[in-house]
């Protein structure tokens, strides 16, 4: 039978599972903001639609794609060192 994670195990998965989904949330709103001025348009909500070009769509998948990566390791690196500020101690499952 597998070992069940510990306590410390759990809060630090919390706490990385929530900042990835504030900087995905934050993220998303600054890119759609960026690409609106940038293309003067709303970035693609479908690529697959009639009415989506090529270039906008794979230029929309990039960015939001590189960017989406950039902000989930940012916010585990974040989660991690604020883990080991408070506590004194690395997170539990920053080695994995």
């Amino acid at each position: 039978m597998p070992d069940l994670p510990d306590l410390r195990e759990l809060a630090y998965a919390a706490l990385a599972s929530t900042a990835a989904i504030g900087a995905a949330a934050l993220t998303r709103k600054l890119l759609t903001t960026a690409y609106t001025r940038l293309a003067d348009e709303e970035p693609p909500q479908n690529p697959a639609a009639d009415d989506t070009t090529w270039p906008h769509a794979l230029l929309w998948a990039a960015l939001s794609g590189a960017t989406a990566g950039m902000a989930r390791a940012t916010a585990r690196r974040g989660a991690a060192a604020a883990w080991s500020t408070a506590l004194d101690e690395s997170a539990p499952l920053a080695g994995r």
